[in-house]
């Protein structure tokens, strides 16, 4: 070593938000967060489901915005000229959607 110390800051996140972000963003299931770290399963469906809704409460106007005739429209119009699908809004999987 050179005799330097390293300071080592972590910024640290509560459990609960981590137990819902190994759920919503990485796809873990309940049960391998149930056994990852020891806590009811039970438990971590309450704190995910109140996780998510408090994502929901604070997010949905800005990014989940409700699609108007317009939007349809343009989407539609899209579809139409590419790929020649007439009244088609959109796609899901692959499988256009009527």
């Amino acid at each position: 070593m050179l005799g330097l110390k390293q300071k080592c800051i972590h910024n640290r996140i509560k459990k609960t938000h981590y137990f819902s972000l190994q759920y919503l963003a990485i796809g873990d299931t309940f049960y391998t967060i149930v056994y990852s770290f020891t806590v009811g399963c039970s438990t971590i469906s309450a704190i995910v489901i109140e996780v998510y809704e408090a994502i929901c409460k604070h997010l949905q106007n800005r990014y989940l915005l409700e699609p108007t005739t317009e939007i349809w429209q343009k989407s539609e119009e899209g579809f139409r000229n590419l790929w020649q699908f007439l009244n088609c809004t959109g796609s899901i999987d692959g499988r256009e959607e009527w």
